[in-house]
């Protein structure tokens, strides 16, 4: 085995908490993988680095996570909007009727929202979507003058 300094030492510790493997570092640096782990487990810095880099890495998920949800939320909701538009002109049109309109929304709702695949799936809190029907009927006029 190479004997190592303590500098290569704290090489290993930091390329490892960088995400080098352990069989690549004792490739790199000609020594047994179980050397590499004696190292790093005999290394008190070790253990911090790697709760420091779990620490920023739960943060930068957490972030992206967030972001995602926003960006998701606003995609909805202007969605939703566009398909109300959508199912009231075509309801105003003629081109469907008021079941088949209700019936879009709740389709879409439930793609929207997500409905769980198995009663056991734990349910979401429900959100509110407003849903605006107005009346598309036209009254007929029965042919006389009153």
């Amino acid at each position: 085995m190479a004997k190592l300094t303590n500098r290569q030492r704290k090489e290993i510790v930091a390329e490892y908490v960088s995400g080098k493997s352990q069989s690549a570092l004792a490739k790199r640096y000609g020594i047994s993988q179980q050397a590499i782990s004696q190292i790093l487990n005999a290394s008190p810095d070790c253990k911090i680095l790697l709760q420091e880099k779990a620490d920023q890495t739960t943060a930068e998920v957490s972030q992206e996570l967030e972001e995602f949800i926003r960006n998701r939320s606003a995609y909805t909701n202007e969605m939703i909007e566009l398909t109300q538009k959508r199912v009231i002109s075509d309801l105003r049109n003629g081109k469907i009727s008021v079941k088949e309109a209700v019936g879009a929304c709740k389709v879409f709702a439930e793609l929207t929202i997500g409905v769980p695949k198995k009663d056991t799936e734990e349910r979401e809190q429900p959100k509110a979507i407003n849903i605006i029907v107005e009346d598309a009927s036209v009254e007929e006029s029965n042919g006389t003058d009153d």
